[in-house]
């Protein structure tokens, strides 16, 4: 977060201590103790994200980074991820979803592209990103049953923010 690894972003997951005194490896969800995964309903913060990455990120550094890659920052106490170019992947584990499912992004930027949405095996939807000075809603509808990761994976110019994930069920179609 902030571009350093001074700024941490805490995450909490249940683990299992076994009896003979280990524990076995707890992977980094979403979901934090909510016991189990979270309803694809209503609006999430995109800070939520277990997985954030443009395949170039530096490990280690001392310094606040000045290359421009996502991160989680805010303004206020407006927080949101930030930075999202080309090759980004914004990745959440885990939604439960129940069939047909609008899903929208608020987002911001320069950024003119595609945000691809897809599970562990195959693209769901495609969001048309455009240019805005200000936050704006972007979505597409997606066909998806069940718990799965959500994958976000931007294609385009520019850089865009994103601040919050919204899900709205579509009944009767």
């Amino acid at each position: 977060t902030h571009k350093t690894t001074f700024s941490r972003q805490g995450c909490a997951e249940k683990i299992t201590i076994l009896e003979d005194g280990t524990i076995p490896q707890v992977p980094v969800t979403s979901c934090g103790l909510n016991d189990g995964p979270l309803k694809a309903e209503g609006s999430y913060p995109a800070v939520i994200c277990c997985h954030l990455t443009n395949e170039k990120m530096p490990h280690q550094e001392t310094k606040k980074i000045e290359d421009v890659m996502p991160h989680i920052t805010n303004e206020g106490e407006n927080r949101f991820v930030s930075e999202i170019g080309n090759g980004t992947r914004i990745g959440y584990k885990y939604f439960a979803f129940e069939g047909e499912t609008q899903v929208s992004v608020t987002c911001r930027g320069t950024a003119e592209g595609v945000l691809i949405l897809s599970n562990e095996e195959k693209e769901l939807g495609r969001i048309q990103i455009t240019p805005s000075e200000n936050w704006n809603e972007a979505g597409t509808v997606i066909q998806e049953k069940g718990a799965h990761a959500l994958l976000l994976d931007f294609a385009g110019e520019g850089l865009m923010d994103i601040k919050d994930l919204m899900f709205t069920e579509k009944k009767g179609n």
